[in-house]
């Protein structure tokens, strides 16, 4: 469903003739022609839908060829259509939904059995497509619906459609909660990362402080202050550079050490201030 001007692209998809174009013209109120229509063809319909004007553009396919990656991405919902007296144009639509898979796998599917009157019919020389094996069929691929229409029906083309736009729009809110979620979970994470470094950093700040002292900071960087501009290495003053360096990573470690410590319990009480702030 596209922004300001609310439009829906229904893909319809099915083997030709069986009896799309009927039930699309019938949705529209338009006279239905007996009779079989070749290639592609385009209807467009507003529907109020929630309290919202929605512009559903309807494509209807026949042919494998047409059914291309262009088509199917440029769509937001696809209705797969079979005849319930026809087995081969039920195998149609399972290798149209391989196709779509494809290209987008993300697609919401619509599933109609066409001409269901001839369910109770005494005239069909082939028997109808048992429902248990279409129903099967719509639960393995993760149909949203599943519809049967006829012409001589009441109202159910326009049940399908209005269904169709409902369901586009309730996949829409449902990958907008799901993004605001996902953003808000990045943030906290964030947060709390941040908030454990900063305290961790002052805890090695203040070890060092208690480690070295101040003084002895301050006089260790003057040491190599002074030893870059002098440049003078006399073997008595490397020594004695040599004895401090050494002193200081042995300082360092037992920082490393200490510092690891009480790391691991800021995380702790991060983890737990965390776990208790959920339950509020």
């Amino acid at each position: 469903m596209s922004g300001a001007n609310k439009s829906v692209r229904c893909l319809i998809f099915g083997q030709q003739s069986i009896g799309k174009t009927s039930f699309i013209l019938k949705y529209l109120g338009l006279p239905i022609e007996h009779k079989n229509t070749l290639g592609k063809a385009s209807f467009v319909k507003t529907e109020l839908i929630d309290d919202e004007i929605v512009c559903l553009t309807i494509e209807k396919i026949s042919s494998e060829d047409e059914l291309t990656s262009n088509e199917i991405s440029k769509s937001d919902v696809c209705v797969l259509a079979f005849s319930v007296n026809d087995p081969i144009s039920f195998a149609y639509i399972i290798r149209a939904r391989s196709i779509i898979y494809r290209c987008k796998p993300d697609l919401p599917i619509i599933i109609v059995a066409t001409k269901a009157d001839l369910r109770n019919s005494t005239l069909v020389g082939v028997p109808c497509i048992d429902m248990i094996r279409v129903h099967t069929f719509a639960s393995e691929i993760g149909a949203y619906a599943y519809f049967e229409t006829s012409i001589f029906s009441v109202d159910e083309t326009s049940l399908l459609f209005c269904q169709a736009i409902k369901i586009v729009k309730l996949v829409e809110d449902c990958n907008e909660r799901m993004k605001l979620q996902m953003d808000s979970t990045f943030q906290r994470i964030f947060s709390t990362v941040k908030n454990i470094w900063n305290r961790a950093n002052n805890v090695v700040r203040q070890q060092t402080i208690d480690i070295l002292g101040t003084k002895d900071i301050e006089e260790a960087k003057e040491c190599i202050e002074e030893d870059k501009l002098e440049k003078v290495e006399p073997t008595t003053k490397t020594e004695e550079n040599t004895t401090k360096v050494e002193d200081v990573d042995d300082e360092m470690t037992l920082l490393s050490n200490i510092s690891i410590l009480n790391i691991k319990d800021i995380i702790d009480e991060e983890d737990n201030s965390n776990n208790n702030s959920s339950y509020v």
